[in-house]
């Protein structure tokens, strides 16, 4: 797993590349929670670039989008490839996490 990040007016754009599962998702957790420690700006996922992620994957962000909430802020993704998508549609609990289709879709939840 790869993360790229860019920082937005608005938001932290994190792009996320490979596979999210046991042995790496306390890596993903990590920045994206010192990423939010450092600016305390929403946070935007792109999973164009993911092509796995498994049940601890999924506790990540939704770990993640609950505590951005609790300081006011959120998490949205976007752009999730076919297999991410259908472990997303699977496991999503309606309310935990916002799936949208671009990144422009997402930013709107920010202004």
């Amino acid at each position: 797993m790869q993360i790229q990040s860019k920082e937005q007016d608005r938001y932290m754009l994190h792009r996320i590349e490979g596979e999210v599962d046991l042995y790496n998702s306390g890596v993903l957790k990590s920045a994206l929670m010192n990423a939010f420690a450092a600016n305390g700006k929403n946070i935007l996922l792109d999973l164009s670039a993911m092509v796995y992620i498994d049940s601890t994957g999924m506790s990540v962000l939704f770990q993640t989008a609950t505590q951005l909430r609790e300081a006011k802020k959120d998490l949205k993704v976007f752009g999730a490839t076919p297999a991410v998508m259908s472990v997303l549609s699977m496991v999503n609990v309606p309310g935990k996490l916002q799936i949208c289709q671009t990144e422009e879709e997402a930013a709107m939840f920010f202004r």
